[in-house]
């Protein structure tokens, strides 16, 4: 599979006490995508007005998610990713099933893997997924730093 173009979807729906704005970009991924997905969250960073430590921890977060879904989700992933006022969203989905597994326990320095999720939970203010027969959903919001 290629990698598409971004495209901008213009739907807004109310989630809970938020509400999407009208601007979401989707973005089909492979591992020969993934720098496009880091640089689509480092402009959605800026956009929301991140400074640069926070703008590199939101790239490694989702980066992390990414990546896992190329290498537990069937090799590809979709991206969508906005802004909401004071924060960053974004969903990767994949056709991967059962979920990522995810300790809130810091991995132990011997594992050879594991690190990924655990890391991008750390960097995040919220990092949930669902999983069912069509696929893992894995949401992370990180919201603005306080100036």
């Amino acid at each position: 599979m290629g990698a598409t173009q971004p495209s901008t979807g213009s739907k807004a729906t109310r989630r809970g006490p938020h509400r999407r704005p009208s601007s979401i970009t989707a973005f089909d991924f492979d591992v020969t995508s993934l720098a496009t997905v880091r640089q689509l969250v480092r402009q959605r960073a800026e956009d929301a007005g991140f400074d640069a430590d926070a703008i590199d921890d939101a790239v490694l977060a989702v980066n992390e998610v990414a990546t896992n879904s190329v290498s537990h989700g069937g090799g590809k992933g979709v991206l969508r990713i906005w802004n909401e006022p004071g924060n960053l969203a974004c969903e990767v989905r994949d056709r991967g099933r059962g979920g990522p597994r995810l300790s809130r326990r810091r991995p132990s320095v011997n594992r050879e893997h594991g690190r990924g999720l655990w890391l991008a939970d750390q960097l995040s203010d919220v990092l949930r997924w669902t999983s069912g027969l069509d696929g893992t959903v894995v949401q992370v919001r990180i919201d603005a730093p306080s100036v």
